[in-house]
């Protein structure tokens, strides 16, 4: 049977980089507060602020800020482009009132960095660090255009400077323990998501990262309890039970697996990967029927899958449907020329690939 895949990535790409007004005992709330909130910006507080025709520049410039990073944490952990366009948005209004604020600059350059638009957001970062060469997220946000163009060396030395710079820079260690994995260095990559999880252990990311090193590195055990606290700290986070059913399915912990998967199918009802790997469990429990609704429902989802039309193939075969089992297993040659898993199979019922 084909495994899913399992990837690490960049979070967290959007975060307060500055001060923000505290509320004092038994104060009550107003926007301007609830819009500063420093454990949070309550994006409709701001927009109240900003309508309110504030006059004060600096005032109004940290609002808008304030918005564009309420703006990218509204809702799931995944930022969609909408959000991350209306962020970068209240960035670039922040940095018309003044063009000299680094913390815009620099979350600015996050927010183009997550849409692809690396050259403006190093740009922006390296603005940013002229202004002020201390300023440790800066750095990390010029590592993270580079990181996502392809300049790992470049990336790693500007999260090394962050750290350097803010040996407390949680996020700047998350980004590194990637950059790490990348170039295989995987015990510093863990040592880096150890050290996430210790300065703020509220970083889901870093847990989910962690996992996959350890699940990819045999330590299911570890990776299982990394994927539990992810969940028990987000319980709506798909890839956590989606990367938890991986594990307990190494672990040959069937009825545990296909609980986790379905737990991501029910939050996701569009994860193809999560039917086709449920799909897996039930075909090694002698329960090709489901298997095979499971199999249909992921290329309902996604057509071109090779590796599902070979697992189904495969289901079909169990259960002696010669004829579906060819044309499963011809149908992936034809999508992925090189799964010779397929070819292998079409020789054993006698037909030529």
């Amino acid at each position: 049977m084909q495994l899913a895949s399992r990837t690490l990535v960049l979070a967290g790409l959007i975060a307060p980089a500055f001060g923000a007004l505290a509320l004092g005992a038994g104060a009550a709330a107003d926007p301007l507060s609830e819009c500063l909130n420093p454990s949070g910006p309550d994006f409709a507080s701001c927009s109240a602020v900003i309508a309110s025709g504030e006059k004060d520049r600096d005032r109004l410039t940290e609002v808008h800020v304030y918005r564009g990073i309420a703006s990218a944490n509204r809702g799931s952990l995944n930022l969609d482009s909408d959000r991350v366009d209306a962020a970068i948005a209240d960035f670039s209004q922040a940095l018309m009132l003044n063009p000299k604020d680094g913390e815009s600059l620099t979350n600015r350059a996050l927010g183009l960095a997550r849409m692809g638009k690396l050259e403006e957001a190093a740009a922006d970062a390296a603005e940013a660090i002229r202004l002020d060469p201390a300023y440790a997220p800066a750095y990390r946000a010029r590592a993270v255009a580079q990181l996502r163009g392809g300049r790992l060396e470049q990336g790693a030395a500007d999260l090394d400077e962050a750290i350097r710079l803010d040996p407390r820079f949680a996020a700047a260690y998350l980004d590194r323990g990637l950059t790490r994995f990348n170039r295989g260095q995987i015990e510093p990559a863990l040592a880096d998501y150890g050290e996430v999880i210790r300065l703020n252990p509220a970083i889901v990311w870093a847990y989910i990262n962690r996992g996959v090193l350890y699940e990819r590195t045999g330590r299911l055990d570890q990776a299982l309890a990394d994927y539990s606290e992810a969940i028990r700290r987000a319980p709506t986070f798909v890839i956590a039970y989606y990367n938890r059913g991986n594990v307990h399915r190494a672990k040959g912990e069937k009825e545990a697996a296909i609980a986790d998967y379905s737990e991501a199918i029910r939050l996701d009802p569009a994860y193809a990967q999560a039917y086709t790997d449920r799909g897996i469990v039930y075909y090694f429990m002698d329960r090709e029927d489901q298997a095979i609704a499971d199999y249909d429902q992921a290329l309902r989802i996604n057509p071109a899958h090779a590796p599902t039309y070979y697992n189904r193939g495969s289901a079909y075969r169990s259960k002696g449907d010669a004829d579906k089992a060819i044309a499963d297993y011809r149908k992936a040659l034809s999508l992925d020329p090189n799964l010779a898993q397929a070819r292998t199979k079409l020789r054993e019922l006698g037909v030529t690939p």
